[in-house]
């Protein structure tokens, strides 16, 4: 099977293509585990003029030489002769000064290649500021005047959007960007490479809250703000008068001449006594030290991230649970005299006239950078609107709700404020459920009750239950199934947050609403789930089984879970 390095390797602009041809890599893996031939040979560009090579460029900045195709024929005859299943014939340029400063190497080459030492560029020399270190934008917008910096920042973003979509012309990305193909993939890529550049920790969905390069430049203009001088480093001087007075200008005073008529109202004074001679220190021995710690952050592989998706690779995710279960009592928190300052505009994945309009709570996990009910939404887009609600501190935000009572609190406000007296149907999937049902109870406790309340396979997460590995392994898929780059892809604060809230939920009991309410059950078990692995909700409520399993009802099988609540919210005496 002829395959592709993008899917060892990636490639910007090719998340689907280096999908399929992963398949195919795995496809001969699970023959050859089966006694059956198969060869997945993972070729990258072929040294022609024609196909797909001719529009690629330099492949990981010149990591990766195009393969003639002579050269390639015998590394085919070489493959068949061979007995491993897929194998990569990649000719690599180890020659000195071909690979791009500053290109980031993908992991499967890095042991295998040493990339060149970044240099400045005359300008830079003068500058002392490099193109892509950490927070390289932030010195490079200090020497402009402020009402460059924006604009500035427009071309800098432009670039780089280009450079994840595989565009060599900016201005071709001066649309929306998921008109431009900018998949989720690409967001969290381009949204990494901007946290190094400002150096400011951005959230994961920044980019699919901000989609277009004015947009997402003046949010970065406000986050550096803060941190940029209003004049550059070499305008006006701060003595006041307009300009700074040079060194050499500044007489040295005389001291050897001055007596007393140059002070004439100070009183004389006698001479000081001399100092005694210090007695002499006697001399440490040498003791070996370690280096310190470099102060711009963690050690590789230490952050709480990493530690998670190690811990969840050993496959006790409870332990990794309980890991950031315990972090979160450190995470900073607000309560709620302060919640208005922490709340966080809905997202709005989908849009119509009709009516009721949902109200989606997300689960505790992070969304990585798309909408957690994405998938149901889509089903509604054009008959009516639907919102997602964002929990402080998970994909955004500096801290987290202090407790649910306060978290529901802040969710009510945002219901209200966005929704005004229009009916409306809160719904939440998975952990969301509970969520969604202290929020329902909220709004009902203050007269503002929704029109209904959908619980998407949730489960009460009762002192029996919050041990039971298949529970805990579904925020666990997310780290195993990126491995590495889940470190990079989410932040301390996004952890500690999913720690915390679902150490709140421990103890919680839902209430009686009032609201008319609908459970939606998946009919099929995720591997794993124990004998009586249907979900079940206390109280009186309505329900209905939709095919698919716990994570299917709302992807693949999200029609039919669309229609079955369309079908209910029909039912219901809307009258708001």
């Amino acid at each position: 099977m002829f395959s592709s390095a993008a899917g060892l390797l990636g490639n910007p602009g090719q998340a689907n293509y280096a999908a399929a041809n992963s398949f195919l890599d795995a496809l001969a893996g699970h023959r050859a585990a089966l006694g059956l031939p198969a060869v997945s040979l993972l070729w990258g560009p072929w040294a022609d003029t024609d196909g797909m090579a001719a529009r690629t460029g330099r492949v990981h900045g010149g990591a990766v030489r195009p393969v003639a195709p002579g050269r390639a024929l015998a590394l085919f005859d070489a493959a068949l002769a061979g007995a491993d299943p897929v194998l990569a014939p990649l000719p690599l340029d180890r020659t000195p000064g071909a690979l791009v400063a500053g290109t980031p190497l993908p992991p499967p080459l890095r042991g295998l290649l040493r990339p060149a030492r970044p240099t400045a560029s005359s300008d830079q020399a003068e500058d002392g500021v490099g193109e892509g270190g950490e927070g390289a934008w932030r010195d490079r917008l200090t020497g402009l005047p402020p009402v460059e910096r924006t604009a500035a920042l427009e071309d800098l973003i432009r670039a780089e959007v280009a450079a994840v979509l595989g565009h060599t012309d900016p201005s071709a990305v001066d649309r929306d960007f998921p008109e431009l193909g900018l998949d989720s993939l690409m967001s969290v890529l381009l949204r990494n490479r901007l946290s190094l550049l400002t150096g400011v920790p951005l959230a994961a969905t920044v980019v699919y809250d901000r989609p277009n390069v004015r947009d997402l430049a003046a949010h970065l203009h406000a986050e550096l703000s803060a941190a940029l001088p209003e004049c550059p480093p070499d305008g006006p001087g701060t003595d006041g008068s307009g300009a700074g007075v040079p060194e050499s200008d500044v007489p040295e005073a005389d001291v050897s001449k001055a007596d007393a008529s140059d002070a004439p109202d100070r009183p004389p004074t006698s001479a000081p006594a001399p100092m005694p001679e210090p007695a002499p220190m006697p001399t440490p021995a040498l003791t070996p030290m370690r280096a310190p710690r470099a102060a711009n952050g963690p050690r590789a592989g230490h952050t709480l991230p990493a530690l998670y998706r190690k811990v969840c690779e050993t496959g006790d995710v409870v332990s990794a649970m309980h890991l950031l279960v315990t972090a979160s009592l450190g995470a900073p928190s607000f309560n709620s005299d302060d919640a208005d300052r922490h709340e966080l505009s809905p997202l709005r994945p989908a849009t119509g006239a009709g009516g009721p309009a949902l109200v989606c709570v997300p689960g505790f996990a992070p969304g990585m950078g798309r909408p957690w009910h994405a998938g149901l939404a889509a089903c509604f887009d054009g008959d009516r609107d639907v919102y997602e609600l964002r929990h402080p501190g998970v994909d955004d935000g500096d801290a987290v709700a202090r407790d649910l009572h306060t978290l529901a609190g802040l969710h009510a406000a945002t219901v209200r404020r966005h929704l005004g007296g229009r009916p409306y149907v809160v719904v939440g999937h998975s952990m969301g459920g509970t969520a969604a049902h202290a929020v329902t109870e909220r709004l009902a406790a203050d007269g503002d009750p929704p029109a209904g309340l959908v619980l998407v396979d949730s489960y009460h997460v009762t002192p029996d239950r919050e041990a039971e590995p298949w529970l805990l392994a579904l925020p666990a898929r997310v780290p195993l199934a990126m491995g590495e780059r889940f470190d990079d892809a989410v932040d301390d604060l996004t952890l500690l947050s999913m720690g915390a809230y679902t150490r709140m939920i421990r103890t919680w009991e839902p209430q009686p609403t009032g609201v008319p309410t609908l459970l939606v059950r998946a009919t099929h078990p995720l591997p794993g789930m124990p004998q009586r692995w249907r979900s079940a909700w206390p109280g009186t409520h309505d329900t209905v089984d939709v095919p698919g399993s716990h994570l299917s009802i709302l992807e693949e099988d999200a029609r039919s879970t669309a229609a079955a609540v369309r079908d209910w919210i029909a039912t219901l005496d809307v009258r708001r």
